[in-house]
């Protein structure tokens, strides 16, 4: 529910009496922005108009429900942590006489505290530990695993796993297509395998093996993000 877009930003001051929302981020306390929205302002090399400096006084960082970043483009999450810290190309009327001798030293990162929340462990988030320095170390806190409803089951499915063979890392993803397609697909063909859900987490594998299907002239319904509402209650039956 609410504004699920994952483009945006906002500046907010603190004051003894109010918060003052959408204030410039060079006079913000608290910064509320998702990974885009940071990512379109801070911008690429060669981008003229780019803005990052804010970054370079970030003292707590928060990421909450990092999971969700991960099926997002976790390239703008790398992007920011990369911009965080840096040097100041311009004081942008900061009182000098108020910045901490660590801060002028280059020693931010040293002091600046990172709380990550995520829903389950991925190796994205795990490798995300290694891009902050604060002296005092690191904790990783997880909850304990619990049985889910699938272990009371009483009719068991069985789960096969198929070991798909290659050369390279570079035609992995072509040849575990060709796999599928060669090998797997054609024992769902037969008339008695009706209403055979194949589920797709790569959204360019998903695009790839649709395309197929219609040249193929096969008879199937497709579902992801981009399809409209209305398709997706009249597409299962």
């Amino acid at each position: 529910s609410g504004n699920t877009d994952d483009n945006f930003r906002i500046g907010l001051t603190v004051t003894k009496k109010c918060l003052k929302l959408y204030a410039d981020f060079y006079s913000s306390d608290i910064i509320i922005a998702s990974p885009l929205g940071l990512r379109m302002l801070i911008g690429a090399e060669n981008e003229k108009n780019r803005d990052f400096d804010f970054l370079s006084s970030i003292e707590l960082l928060i990421m909450d429900q990092t999971h969700v970043f991960v099926m997002q483009n976790w390239e703008h999450v790398i992007h920011i942590i990369n911009h965080m810290h840096l040097q100041p190309k311009d004081s942008h009327g900061t009182d000098l006489s108020r910045v901490r001798m660590w801060s002028l030293n280059g020693w931010s990162k040293y002091y600046m505290q990172c709380l990550i929340f995520s829903s389950h462990p991925v190796p994205e988030i795990t490798a995300l530990f290694t891009m902050f320095f604060n002296y005092s170390g690191k904790v990783t806190v997880i909850n304990p695993t619990k049985a889910g409803s699938i272990c009371q089951v009483a009719i068991h499915a069985p789960q096969v796993f198929h070991e798909v063979s290659t050369n390279s890392v570079l035609s992995a993803v072509d040849d575990r297509f060709e796999a599928f397609v060669s090998d797997i697909l054609p024992q769902f063909k037969d008339p008695s395998m009706k209403h055979t859900l194949i589920f797709i987490p790569s959204y360019f594998d998903f695009v790839r093996l649709r395309n197929y299907f219609k040249k193929q002239e096969m008879k199937f319904v497709h579902i992801c993000e981009y399809t409209q509402e209305k398709k997706n209650y009249a597409g299962p039956q």
